[in-house]
């Protein structure tokens, strides 16, 4: 009987030499941002995430846009730990980590606030005043807070909300912080303790999935997220010997397909089966995307759609969500092209301005394994 041909497991590349080259990470960062659009184009219409098709379908348990940003927080796991890598000490990556989410982050809730705010009071007719800038908006960039003004936007399904997704970004920011703590714990470097590490926060993801915890939004946040930032960062600290084989998408998608299915009980695999899909993808994604080059417009759609979609549905409230994500995304690419050109990449410009002791202040580990100290110097996103 003949042998089918099985491709050597030599063939296939580790992670590490996967990011040192040309790969699709560009990509995936623009099909989550895309699939968060597509989620809040249910709700804007609605008022609910559970019209949405997947969250309908598991019964509130799991929801597009939620899984596209548990994606995202692999993929930031993964990259701010070889920024970490690429950096001179915790002065310097923390520098490089405020320039690239907190100008854009201030534009997107100004012009929330001063210019989308007022425009939907105008278009419902609806006095100005009703809508007009608190003292709060000196605030809210410094605790990268979510801008809320309760008469903005009224009558419609989402009503008194200027920018829903904001709320992640403070999260973000705090992970980053995570990444200096296991440096300094002297687990950064060690698989099998953040394995453990990782799988602790796994499990008590579950168990507050079914209630067992106090509710509180910094429980919810931290068990939300915690166990996909620490899969990127386990990611990283295993990338020279962990394979990427053109099956882990399809693996990925059959293992969260069996998680929602199983109910609650699936959460413990969540966690592996979005960081499978989202490194999956990159292995299977173009390189470059056509007429981008190397712009990076994910984190300029993520912030800036919301604002755009309210003032669409205050337009014309008869949309479709298909129709209104599609009008969304027209909307919103201009603008994060803007975003890119005018206020990200510039400040990135300035990621080695940063006086020399505080940008050495706090560096703890040792140099990185030869393999992964070569691919961040080479990886897009991990400045």
């Amino acid at each position: 009987m003949p042998r089918l041909p099985v491709r050597p497991l030599s063939d296939v590349p580790t992670l590490a030499a996967f990011v040192a080259g040309p790969n699709g990470f560009q990509a995936v960062r623009l099909g989550l941002a895309l699939l968060v659009v597509w989620f809040h184009s249910y709700g804007c219409l609605s008022g609910t995430d559970l019209s949405e098709p997947l969250g309908r379908w598991t019964g509130g348990r799991y929801f597009t846009g939620t899984l596209a940003v548990q994606g995202f927080f692999v993929l930031s796991g993964f990259f701010v730990s070889q920024s970490w890598v690429r950096s001179r000490g915790t002065g310097d990556y923390l520098w490089k980590r405020l320039l690239r989410i907190w100008p854009a982050f201030v534009v997107a809730l100004v012009l929330s606030v001063v210019v989308a705010a007022p425009l939907g009071a105008w278009v419902l007719d609806q006095p100005l005043e009703s809508v007009k800038p608190t003292a709060r908006l000196l605030r809210w960039p410094l605790t990268l807070g979510v801008p809320t003004v309760p008469a903005a936007f009224a009558g419609l399904p989402r009503a008194g909300e200027l920018n829903a997704p904001l709320w992640t970004i403070r999260w973000e920011f705090l992970f980053y912080l995570l990444v200096p703590a296991l440096v300094a714990a002297r687990l950064f470097t060690r698989p099998r303790a953040l394995m453990a590490l990782w799988a602790v926060a796994v499990a008590a993801l579950a168990v507050y999935s079914r209630g067992l915890l106090p509710s509180s939004m910094l429980l919810h946040g931290t068990l939300l997220f915690a166990p996909f930032f620490l899969a990127g960062v386990l990611a990283h600290a295993c990338a020279d010997r962990l394979p990427l084989p053109r099956w882990l998408l399809p693996a990925g998608l059959i293992l969260l397909a069996a998680a929602m299915a199983a109910g609650e009980s699936g959460r413990v695999v969540t966690p592996v089966a979005v960081a499978s899909v989202v490194f999956g993808l990159a292995r299977l994604a173009p390189a470059r995307l056509p007429l981008l080059g190397a712009r990076d417009l994910s984190y300029g759609i993520y912030l800036f759609a919301f604002p755009l979609q309210q003032l669409l549905v205050a337009l014309h409230p008869g949309w479709q969500p298909w129709s209104l994500a599609l009008a969304s995304i027209a909307a919103v690419v201009p603008v994060a092209l803007a975003s890119w050109h005018w206020i990200e990449s510039p400040a990135l410009k300035f990621k080695n301005h940063l006086p020399g002791k505080l940008a050495r202040l706090g560096r703890w580990d040792a140099p990185p394994p030869p393999a992964t100290a070569a691919a961040a110097q080479t990886t897009p996103g991990a400045s």
